[in-house]
């Protein structure tokens, strides 16, 4: 029975010491300790140790590396370290349950003989049982990785870690067998990531020294200003500003300790759709909707992604032209899709917004799109007049009649009709000579007008005119002839070389002024005209025509 007893008060006692030892975990972060008020809860231990706490007063080490105590090796202000030693410099407990990228930061100065003497630092999960090295040699650092071990092995170091990685060298000069160089020289920041022991409950740290029997006349290693703290989550963004309508400028923001960054424009369209610069300017292939995406990928942290959406604008543009020159019934339509708060407004007087206007007469218009996410937009659009909008009303040039006759006028098929004769009707009855004019108009209230001339002759005489103008205007734009009743008709048009350019069987026939599709030069050509009259009589006449252009 005693035995059993015995037995387990050590089982008591032991899980008694394990819940003291974890209950005195450090677990309040961000953790510094600069060794000003005394040891805090560090001690110092080995083979040969000889670890002081204060200020040191030695060649190259004499002073703290902030206020005016630190750890060192070697005693306060010994010329030498211990020979044959293997110690440490233990840290208390940490409880890094609550740390997802805890990061360890502290001053270190060495000098020691190089490649033989030095020291690295260590943790150990088992409270103390099996020591791992925090990181490795590395000629390579970043933001937070700096000044870490130096020394890819350090001889003296078997026994105390595995692989031999650490601090090792002085800024004294070989000396015989004692090998210098590597050293500090001066107070460091050293620091390094602690991914592995996130959330991990008890953490433990030691900086381990070794050294040799021989060439033990340097300084030693020393250790101030200890920090634990967890890396903040990296806010990262980035803002973006439209250059032109299509092509947009980014600027990322709160990127801590950028080991790589990307962008993805979202635009598969494009030959450029990737980007490694912080800030980058991008031309969209075209309207659309777009996701951008800024990765940055830091060092202790890993990869953080920070998505936007940006829009180059689309619309679709509807536009009803103006019936007739003066008329305000022009409108424009434009559809565009459904952003958010969608604004567009219009350069007109008075402004107008949304996305259409009507009332409009024949001109441009101007219109600035915005909404949330997109690039501003300005653009112009034109209305312009129906060309077959404004009525042509067809009266001819002109027509010979008899006293005693009467002549029926029709300009052809409008909304109203007002004749010079004050008369409204679409048909008038002409028994006079001179000139009649009629102003129609149509249903969109455009309007138009036609004259004809009504001449005297009861004869066979033809009237053919002395020039034209075939410019459209519907006032003299053809050459023809105007007689009573012909039976036979011939007419052939010449240039002044004498070539036919033109021929008609048929007196209503005209000639436009063109030759083979060609128009022709304004200038003065030769006609000839054969013809019978009512009379029987086959007469033929010459003469000349100006055509003006």
């Amino acid at each position: 029975m005693v035995h059993k007893r015995t037995n387990l008060l050590w089982v008591f006692l032991i899980l008694l010491w394990q819940n003291t030892l974890f209950a005195q975990c450090v677990g309040l972060f961000p953790y510094f300790e600069d060794f000003e008020s005394g040891p805090a809860s560090w001690s110092s231990g080995g083979l040969n140790t000889d670890w002081a706490l204060g200020t040191p007063s030695k060649p190259r080490i004499n002073a703290a590396g902030s206020g005016n105590a630190c750890w060192i090796t070697g005693g306060l202000s010994n010329p030498s370290y211990n020979g044959g030693q293997k110690s440490w410099l233990q840290s208390p407990c940490f409880d890094f349950s609550a740390l997802s990228r805890p990061y360890v930061q502290f001053l270190v100065f060495w000098d020691t003989e190089r490649q033989y003497d030095g020291g690295n630092m260590q943790y150990s999960t088992d409270g103390g049982v099996n020591w791992v090295n925090v990181g490795f040699n590395s000629n390579s650092s970043d933001c937070r990785t700096q000044n870490w071990f130096n020394a890819p092995s350090i001889n003296n170091l078997s026994g105390l870690a595995n692989p031999q990685n650490g601090w090792s060298g002085t800024i004294v000069p070989t000396s015989g067998s004692c090998l210098g160089g590597n050293g500090s020289g001066q107070w460091l920041t050293a620091s390094y990531c602690l991914s592995n022991l996130a959330g991990v409950p008890d953490v433990l740290f030691r900086f381990t020294f070794c050294s040799g029997t021989t060439c033990n006349n340097y300084d030693g290693l020393a250790i101030d200003s200890f920090t634990i703290s967890d890396i903040p989550w990296p806010d990262i963004d980035f803002t973006y500003v439209c250059e032109t309508e299509n092509q947009v400028r980014f600027e990322g923001s709160g990127v801590v300790c950028p080991g790589s960054v990307s962008w993805n424009f979202g635009d598969p369209a494009s030959a450029n759709n990737a980007s490694s610069l912080i800030s980058d300017s991008h031309v969209f292939s075209g309207p659309g909707v777009y996701t951008v995406t800024l990765t940055v990928n830091e060092p202790c942290v890993g990869s953080i992604e920070k998505t936007r959406t940006v829009i180059i604008p689309e619309y679709i543009e509807t536009v009803v032209e103006v019936s007739c020159p003066g008329v305000n019934d022009g409108a424009i339509q434009l559809t565009v899709p459904a952003y958010t708060n969608l604004q567009i407004n219009w350069s007109t007087s008075p402004p107008l917004t949304g996305n259409s206007i009507s009332q409009l007469g024949s001109g441009s218009y101007q219109f600035t799109l915005t909404a949330d996410s997109a690039c501003t937009l300005i653009r112009e659009i034109a209305v312009p007049v129906n060309p077959s909008g404004s009525p042509v009303p067809q009266l001819p040039d002109a027509l010979l009649y008899c006293p005693g006759e009467s002549i029926a006028l029709n300009p052809g098929n409008f909304t109203s009709y007002l004749w010079s004769t004050g008369e409204t009707t679409a048909t008038i009855m002409v028994s006079d000579t001179g000139w009649y004019t009629v102003n129609v108009s149509n249903s969109s209230g455009c309007t138009g007008s036609d004259s004809v001339l009504i001449r005297e002759n009861c004869f066979t005489g033809m009237y053919v005119p002395a020039a034209f103008t075939p410019n459209s205007d519907g006032l003299n734009d053809v050459f023809k002839s105007y007689s009573a009743e012909v039976g036979y008709f011939r007419l052939e048009i010449f240039n002044r070389f004498g070539q036919k350019i033109f021929s008609a069987d048929e007196q209503e026939e005209a000639w436009n002024g063109t030759f083979e599709e060609e128009v022709c030069p304004a200038g003065i050509y030769g006609w000839q005209i054969k013809y019978t009259g009512p009379d029987g009589k086959t007469r033929t006449i010459k003469g000349l025509v100006y055509l003006y252009r």
